[in-house]
């Protein structure tokens, strides 16, 4: 929020937990959306008009004759303000801990939106406090996170996040490390 004014940037902030961080966020001027202690009806709203608003964005982007590609160029060939988007997620193991039309629908929409996403401005930033128990989360998911970090883990948890690190269990296993 210091690099960018609210016209250039909106945040959605969803939290499955106890909402005690959403709080100090409902003053900035950036929050789009607050939502405190969401139930997974809920969740998945916000990423049907996520991805209700990439659809716009992509069918924007081809009326630009192929010319260029993503946001830069959606505000270049465009009179719209196009503002970034950032998704946060607190808790998403709420929202992935089923492998029921929700649960699934959500990773689905999880998915498209984190793979194609990017390039159009829209970006997701998913916390969890475990990755154990998320049947509907998929391994496609976890590949498309470019960037992950990890503190404190449990030996399931540091498999499941272990990319280029080899011996990551090692380092998790203690809580003042972190990758």
């Amino acid at each position: 929020t210091a690099l960018y004014g609210p016209d250039e940037m909106e945040l959605y902030l969803v939290d499955f937990a106890e909402g005690f961080g959403v709080y100090a966020t409902e003053s900035l001027p950036h929050a789009r959306l607050v939502i405190a202690r969401s139930d997974r009806e809920s969740g998945l709203g916000v990423l049907r008009s996520l991805m209700a608003e990439l659809s716009r964005r992509e069918a924007l982007l081809r009326t630009t004759s192929g010319r260029g590609r993503g946001l830069a160029e959606l505000r270049r060939s465009t009179s719209e303000v196009v503002p970034r988007v950032v998704l946060l997620v607190d808790g998403s193991q709420e929202l992935l801990c089923l492998d029921d039309e929700v649960g699934c629908a959500a990773a689905d929409l999880l998915e498209q939106l984190i793979r194609k996403g990017g390039s159009l401005g829209i970006h997701v930033v998913l916390s969890s406090q475990s990755l154990e128990g998320l049947t509907a989360l998929r391994h496609m998911i976890l590949a498309c996170l470019p960037v992950r970090v990890v503190l404190f883990a449990h030996r399931g948890d540091a498999r499941r996040t272990r990319t280029v690190v080899t011996d990551v269990e090692h380092h998790l296993n203690a809580r003042e490390n972190g990758i």
